[in-house]
């Protein structure tokens, strides 16, 4: 909350923000990301759907990545279908 009104922020709205459902939301979403292995943003999952719903991961893209990386992990994962 200092360093928010070190900023000019709206401090109550901040605090609101800081403390409610929201990051609440945002722990859960790090301890799903740290069990996935998740150390940057974005990262992508590329795989294949298994019969049971779940997908078999074939690739994973993280961080800012050219056009022509995601076609060919997506030709790799359909190779593998």
């Amino acid at each position: 909350v200092d360093r928010a009104r070190a900023l000019h922020l709206d401090t109550a709205a901040f605090a609101q923000c800081n403390g409610g459902r929201a990051a609440d939301r945002v722990k859960a979403d790090l301890t799903i990301a740290s069990v996935l292995g998740v150390r940057a943003t974005p990262t992508f999952f590329i795989g294949v759907r298994e019969r049971d719903g779940r997908l078999r991961v074939t690739t994973v893209i993280a961080g800012a990545r050219a056009e022509a990386d995601f076609a060919a992990a997506i030709t790799q994962a359909g190779a593998q279908k």
